[in-house]
């Protein structure tokens, strides 16, 4: 038993020897350096040859008894392992553009909300749209430029402000950024956006004259000017026609006027500065005024004719209630909201909403019509706020591209029905969607006709805010009784030469 049990040992050994000798084609000595070197599939094959002979020894030794295994050395191996890490960068986010707009506050300024929202989302940029009232902005867009900061890109400018910005060359040239006439835009807009301005809106001051005409604001909200507005169911119960002439518009104040009840036949503004003077222009050109200043700025607002036209304003004024000369936009349309007045002077960009909205006694009674003829003529006031490109602003062409969307069919579209602004696309007044729209039915067609007509605008000078001041307090003092026409007229016009002549636009 002994004999076969060694008998089986030494064949075991064998037969482990050649099939190491069978794999490798020899017998391999291993030294303690080349153990190291033994690669992990070859380990695995020694591994196998040795399991085999194991498994051959473990059948024998259950046979015949346990067959002893010769020892082997046990295979060091030492393994590298060399891990690899991608790191997945995020990709790079380019920071959005930001568009900084400085605009007027409240129904002004609402109305662009919805197409600044719009060309927002279309070039995916930011708006800052910030909002402030209308002095204010007046001074602080002239502190801003004057420091030739860059701090906003668009700025928002009533057009009688526009001289002064423009002779400066604090505002970028549009059709120099590519803006082109629009034929569907109304001229009158393009024509108050220009500098020099064309001549039928009068003189421009010394040394602006011989400048290249270039667009540099873009005309659009507020206004466009003044109306007269009466309510057609009281003319219709009296049996009287619409006013075709201020004669008639007297007639009618009369008519209506019983300060018992109260109710007035006449309204309108008369603050003294802008608010008065610029709502009695209209009767002063009617009345033969060509302009407010000759083409050497000589003063033509006490011309006789001008007085004449100045004097029946104040007819008018009679008939309206006693608070007028303390009247700016806020009370003269609450006068129609609450249905104490017939007749007056209204200005559709900033009242509509009010006399034409939910509550208002007026709503839906008024006409609103281009105010009635003088003997000399029948004249429109314009004067609308404007958007202007500050000079300075380091994103002009972006600023551009928004005023390009913004009088594109489809930004006036937004800007009228989304917002609620009147559309300055003579094309979009034909269109039912607008003038069958509840806030835009009452103005048409007297607002493309209005500005169809060319009407006149302020005097386009630099030293406008310093001449209204002086000319509308006179006009305010007249209101009062302070004055007669004549006097006030005369002594706005020695106060504004001597200040004219001070900023040098008197030869000599």
């Amino acid at each position: 038993m002994q004999n076969i049990r060694n008998n089986l040992k030494e064949n075991i050994i064998k037969q482990v020897n050649n099939l190491y000798i069978e794999e490798r084609g020899k017998i391999i000595v291993m030294s303690s350096e080349e153990k190291n070197r033994v690669s992990r599939r070859e380990f695995l094959k020694y591994a196998g040859l040795i399991a085999a002979g194991l498994a051959v020894g473990s059948v024998a030794g259950y046979e015949y008894g346990r067959a002893i295994v010769p020892k082997v050395k046990p295979v060091t191996v030492t393994k590298t392992v060399t891990k690899t890490t991608t790191v997945i960068k995020p990709p790079t986010v380019k920071p959005k553009k930001t568009l900084k707009i400085l605009g007027f506050s409240g129904a002004l300024g609402d109305p662009h909300i919805k197409v600044f929202d719009k060309f927002s989302k279309m070039k995916d940029v930011k708006i800052e749209y910030i909002r402030i009232g209308y002095d204010e902005l007046a001074e602080k867009a002239v502190s801003l430029l004057q420091a030739k900061s860059s701090e906003f890109d668009i700025i928002f400018q009533d057009d009688g402000f526009l001289p002064r910005l423009e002779a400066k060359g604090w505002l970028a040239p549009l059709d120099e950024l590519g803006l082109t006439r629009i034929p569907d835009i109304f001229p009158s807009c393009w024509d108050l956006g220009t500098w020099p301005t064309p001549e039928y809106m009068g003189p421009v001051p010394p040394g602006e004259r011989d400048k290249e005409p270039h667009i540099y604001a873009l005309p659009h909200a507020g206004g466009p000017g003044e109306f007269y507005g009466v309510r057609k169911d009281l003319l219709e119960e009296k049996g009287l026609s619409v006013p075709k002439t201020w004669d008639d518009a007297l007639e009618v104040a009369k008519t209506f006027y019983d300060p018992k009840k109260p109710f007035y036949g006449w309204v309108c503004r008369g603050t003294k500065g802008d608010p008065i003077a610029f709502d009695s222009a209209t009767f002063l050109f009617d009345y033969g005024m060509s302009h407010f200043f000759d083409e050497d700025w000589h003063p033509l607002f006490n011309t006789p004719e001008a007085i004449e036209g100045f004097e029946m304003f104040l007819k008018m004024a009679k008939y309206a209630p006693p608070g007028l000369p303390t009247y700016g936009c806020t009370e003269y349309a609450l006068e129609f909201v609450h249905g104490r007045v017939a007749s007056g002077m209204i200005n559709p960009g900033d009242v509509v909403r009010d006399l034409e909205g939910p509550g208002s006694a007026s709503a839906g009674k008024l006409i609103w019509m281009v105010p009635p003829a003088g003997p000399k003529a029948r004249t429109g006031i314009l004067g609308m706020f404007s958007m202007v490109v500050n000079n300075f602003s380091k994103n002009k062409d972006l600023a551009f591209e928004l005023i390009e969307y913004f009088i594109s069919e489809e930004g006036q579209k937004v800007y009228a029905l989304e917002g609620g602004g009147w559309p300055i696309r003579r094309s979009l007044w034909e269109k039912p969607e607008i003038n069958k729209n509840p806030l835009f039915k009452p103005l048409y067609p007297a607002l493309p006709e209005f500005l169809s007509m060319s009407p006149k605008p302020y005097p386009r000078t630099t030293e406008w805010l310093t001449i209204v001041d002086i000319y509308g307090g006179y006009l305010n003092a007249a209101l009062i009784g302070k004055y007669t026409a004549k006097e006030a007229l005369n002594k706005a016009a020695e106060e504004i030469i001597a200040h004219l002549k001070r900023v040098g636009y008197y030869k000599g």
